[in-house]
């Protein structure tokens, strides 16, 4: 019984503030604008920087065809390094040659736009649909692949 009234006690002075102590404000309240201006997490690939619309960016220096540092010894020596953002509704993997791949779990597994360059699948991209009467409209263009 004891150490129920203890329990109580100890969450009793947690739960209730302190007369006349007020709450932090918001996080959202802050107009400040966060100093994005580093170069942490830069090395041997490139440099973190601010591109001209005021965001961070990471400007690839090197040629991954060439410098050794490319070679993954995790992918048996491939140069295709690639990074992935995404949720559970779909993955984007953007790779250092410049595609991008997007993957989703939605219906079945599958690369939504897989690149498979002896096929002229280029992961995507942007085209035009010719119509018979001579005029051609922008379309994009998917190439859906199973696992």
């Amino acid at each position: 019984m004891t150490a129920r009234r203890s329990l109580a006690a100890v969450l009793l002075l947690v739960a209730v503030p302190a007369a006349g102590a007020e709450p932090p404000p918001p996080l959202s309240a802050d107009q400040t604008a966060a100093d994005i201006a580093s170069t942490d997490g830069s090395g041997s690939f490139g440099t973190w920087i601010v591109d001209r619309f005021g965001l961070p960016a990471y400007r690839y220096e090197i040629d991954e065809e060439t410098a050794p540092q490319a070679a993954q010894p995790e992918l048996g020596g491939k140069r295709h390094a690639w990074h992935q953002v995404g949720n559970d509704h779909i993955v984007a993997n953007a790779y250092n040659h410049g595609w991008v791949q997007l993957w989703s779990q939605d219906r079945l597994y599958q690369w939504i736009n897989f690149y498979d360059a002896a096929s002229n699948h280029f992961a995507g991209g942007f085209g035009y649909l010719n119509a018979g009467d001579g005029s051609r409209a922008p379309c994009t263009t998917t190439v859906p692949r199973g696992p």
